[in-house]
């Protein structure tokens, strides 16, 4: 079972990423652009759950 993670930007957009992308993610993005990060221990309930935000794997 991977994981997975809920971004959810100041602007309103949000993304889920896989565990090896949230590992990109943390090395580039500006912190200051982001609201908060939701953990998901499984990915495919998070997409599941949350079928209108976008998929990144």
């Amino acid at each position: 079972m991977d994981s997975g993670w809920i971004i959810n930007y100041k602007d309103g957009t949000a993304v889920i990423l896989s565990g090896s992308k949230y590992k990109e993610y943390e090395k580039t993005v500006d912190k200051n652009t982001v609201a908060c990060e939701e953990h998901w221990f499984d990915i495919k309930e998070v997409i599941r759950k949350h079928p209108w935000i976008e998929v990144n794997q």
